[in-house]
């Protein structure tokens, strides 16, 4: 089987390249032949290095439409939402093929206007289905559930825990940010942003951070942890820039706590370290009892009304405390395996 993969982005990086990636290696392990279509940039030679064949360049245009179907014979076309979406329809119906989209959040991608013209909508939450199913009018066998996975060869917990600190790393506790910060993000720069001042107003130095991703609001992150720095009179924030996802899985096992979105917190469940869930849309806090299973039927982050459910001070409220209660820690830590065991191994996904 060959498939016409379509992908586009808003970022170099991030979770929906992650998860295409992942669908491009799943396709090839099944003896498949996939074809990427999508923008220019540092992903598409990432994934070129890989040995896929990839199609880049402005999704939109006559060019790259023309190269998609001179690339056939295709028995599939499976789209991402965006320009990507519209290539893959253009393509799909000119050459007169099935084709299925995945949504990765809220964003609908103006599903009501083709879901007849396409044979699946697969979304990476239950709680995706249930609203398209709530508010648009497709038939439910069309709307399959695929989560977001994690590579647990890549992604383990540490092999020895950690060693007894000495007194002065015992009064200090490491905080590992991961997330794009761009425009969409906007609700989980202003949480940070907001915990980072209460850390300054409350004189809580005992905690420090590492920054991994970037985007168009990083500025925003920079100052507030100036303002943090300044009121600490130490260096109290790192920021990495874009990880590799080796890097990103050393970094999680090596912090006392990790604050991420979306798949990222899948990984990190992976590694055992525990993990309080924010994404785009709301925030849903430390990955313990009721709350982990919130996170997991809505993609940890990706549902939610952004600041109408968030209470003021509550994730740093949540970081001051999980990072300093071992027994909570362990908690989320085992039950964070337990999660990926039972539904977020890669190998499980690629399946379905």
């Amino acid at each position: 089987m060959r498939v016409l993969v379509t992908a586009s982005f808003k970022a170099p990086f991030g979770g929906l390249q992650a998860n295409v990636r992942a669908q491009l290696r799943a396709i090839r392990q099944a003896e498949s032949t996939p074809v990427l279509a999508c923008d220019a940039g540092r992903f598409a030679e990432a994934v070129r290095s890989e040995g896929f064949e990839v199609i880049d360049g402005d999704l939109l245009s006559a060019e790259v439409h023309r190269r998609c179907v001179g690339a056939g014979p295709f028995d599939l076309i499976h789209a991402h939402p965006f320009a990507a979406r519209q290539l893959g329809l253009a393509v799909a119906t000119e050459l007169g093929l099935p084709m299925l989209v995945t949504l990765h959040g809220k964003y609908t991608d103006s599903l009501s206007e083709y879901h007849s013209a396409i044979n699946y909508v697969v979304v990476v939450s239950r709680a995706i289905r249930d609203r398209l199913l709530a508010t648009i009018d497709i038939a439910p066998e069309k709307v399959l559930v695929i989560p977001n996975g994690t590579d647990t060869d890549l992604f383990f917990p540490a092999a020895t825990a950690a060693g007894d600190r000495d007194e002065e790393e015992s009064k200090h506790r490491s905080v590992f940010l991961a997330s794009r910060f761009d425009h969409d993000k906007a609700f989980i720069v202003d949480l940070i942003v907001e915990t980072w001042n209460l850390q300054a107003t409350k004189r809580a130095f005992d905690i420090r951070w590492v920054v991994a991703g970037d985007g168009a609001d990083i500025s925003r992150l920079h100052d507030a942890a100036a303002t943090l720095e300044g009121a600490a009179e130490t260096p109290l924030v790192e920021f990495l820039g874009w990880q590799s996802e080796a890097a990103l899985a050393d970094a999680y096992r090596s912090a006392d706590l990790v604050v991420a979105p979306g798949r990222s917190v899948i990984d990190c469940m992976a590694t055992a370290t525990p993990v309080i869930a924010v994404g785009s849309q709301g925030y849903v806090g430390p990955m313990l009892g009721e709350t982990a299973m919130k996170g997991a039927y809505e993609n940890f982050g990706g549902g939610g009304s952004k600041h109408e459910q968030y209470l003021p001070g509550s994730m740093f409220a949540d970081v001051d405390t999980l990072a300093f209660d071992d027994d909570a820690r362990a908690e989320a830590s085992a039950l964070g395996l337990a999660l990926v065991d039972a539904y977020f191994r890669q190998d499980d996904v690629d399946r379905q």
